[in-house]
């Protein structure tokens, strides 16, 4: 069936036919990629609350719980966001590449603390 509609419309608009079919098959592939995100989110969702009800609701496993929640979810939608780029055509190389030099202990907007005038002394008697 879909291959007799594309080639009916083909015949009809033959410039258009090709774009056309890459736009659906684009927009199928991203609306796949967020369904697959929102199934991981349910699994993930589900295993937390297990865990939580496990250890009787308490307050240290309920925190943790949403932490480990937001940062998976983050994680999530950063490679739905990646991979959809990824089907429309851009050039996802450096977005990774500027997303691996960040490290969380440090510190990208602080300048490195000068050492203490001991710490000078110290090392300049060694």
């Amino acid at each position: 069936m879909q291959t007799y509609l594309l080639d009916q419309f083909s015949t009809w608009f033959p410039s258009l036919a090709e774009p056309i079919a890459l736009l659906i098959i684009n927009v199928a592939q991203i609306i796949g990629i967020l369904v697959v995100a929102k199934i991981i989110k349910a699994i993930i969702n589900r295993y937390l609350v297990m865990w939580v009800e496990k250890s009787q609701g308490s307050e240290r496993a309920t925190t943790l719980s949403q932490l480990i929640k937001t940062t998976l979810s983050f994680l999530i939608w950063f490679l739905v966001i990646l991979l959809s780029l990824d089907t429309v055509g851009v050039n996802i190389t450096p977005i990774l590449a500027s997303a691996g030099g960040f490290r969380p202990g440090r510190r990208l907007w602080l300048p490195k603390p000068r050492p203490r005038c001991r710490d000078r002394i110290l090392s300049f008697l060694r």
